[in-house]
């Protein structure tokens, strides 16, 4: 195994319109030692003639996967975990752009701290939380595990972190191939319990997101997605709990309030969503336990750190609207 070597994970499918800048970010890196494993789902646009065309001009090592039929990101990304090289692993979308010291960056955070779990900034950040700390800043693991459990900058998401290839390794933990929304939380989250040693969190942006457009505008979301996306993300926070209870005696308070936090904000999430895609009735079956928790939600919310003010103001704007409808 090399001594400073990153292994860069892609998982790939028809993500040809921007393949190309993605990887041309990678070949921008200031950091050079860099093993790319590309994992191609099954792609049938021209991705795969992108890499070939970016494996013959490249300086860096790339080990190219190809799935015989289409598996999912999570399948894709387990695959890849079985052909790391180097001392760090981290994650990028096929679709998202890198900033010429993102690497660098993440590498020198765990070289110059006790952390175990590097974090950067990614580009949504730049609005969402103003008031977010813009220094470098070592977490404790449990204000750690809030700050990944949280809605302010570290948060779960795979693309702005950078592991130690040997803890992966240790721990064997993969992906979840059953969940397809949030199953990089519930990576991270296990890991980072497995692991039970701080984070580093680099504020600046490093890495841009391209969001899903089609997926910001309600109106387009059909009616199986609302429902299909809301049950995904409560057995995530189901199977977080679950990753929690072993833990809970030796586990902070607030760890455990956060958790059912969210889970209580994902619920309040998919009441509002059925109710904009026109499933009332189904959106009802969640009226009992939506007044047990509308107030306690709100209270916690709003009095707690780790939640950024656009998440507060989302949250607050739902339990109201879903309130409304069900007082009708």
């Amino acid at each position: 195994m090399s001594t400073g070597k990153v292994d860069v994970i892609i998982p790939v499918f028809n993500g040809s319109q921007y393949l190309k800048e993605c990887l041309d970010s990678i070949e921008s890196q200031t950091y050079r030692e860099i093993h790319l494993i590309i994992v191609d789902d099954y792609s049938d646009d021209d991705s795969i003639e992108i890499i070939h065309q970016y494996q013959q001009r490249s300086a860096c090592q790339v080990t190219l996967l190809k799935n015989d039929k289409n598996m999912g990101v999570s399948y894709s990304r387990n695959r890849a975990l079985k052909y790391l090289e180097g001392q760090y692993v981290t994650f990028i979308d096929a679709d998202d752009v890198l900033k010429p010291h993102h690497l660098a960056t993440l590498v020198n955070c765990l070289k110059s701290s006790p952390a175990r779990m590097a974090v950067t900034g990614g580009g949504s950040h730049l609005i969402i939380n103003p008031k977010n700390i813009k220094r470098t800043k070592t977490y404790a693991f449990s204000d750690g595990l809030c700050e990944i459990l949280g809605a302010r900058g570290v948060e779960g998401y795979l693309w702005n972190k950078m592991f130690y290839a040997e803890d992966l390794q240790r721990s064997g933990i993969e992906f979840d191939n059953d969940i397809f929304m949030g199953e990089d939380l519930l990576f991270v989250c296990e890991n980072f319990l497995f692991l039970r040693a701080p984070l580093i969190y680099h504020p600046p942006v490093t890495y841009y997101y391209r969001p899903n457009q089609a997926s910001a505008m309600r109106k387009q979301l059909d009616k199986k997605g609302v429902i299909a996306k809301g049950d995904n993300w409560l057995v995530t926070y189901r199977k977080i709990f679950k990753l929690l209870q072993p833990q809970r005696a030796k586990l902070d308070q607030k760890v455990i309030d956060l958790a059912t936090t969210q889970y209580l904000a994902s619920i309040n999430d998919l009441i509002s969503n059925l109710v904009e895609v026109g499933e009332l009735q189904r959106a009802r079956q969640f009226q009992s336990e939506y007044f047990k928790f509308r107030k306690h939600l709100v209270a916690r919310v709003m009095l707690s750190p780790y939640f950024s003010i656009k998440r507060k103001v989302s949250i607050a704007q739902k339990v109201r609207r879903n309130y409304l409808l069900f007082k009708k």
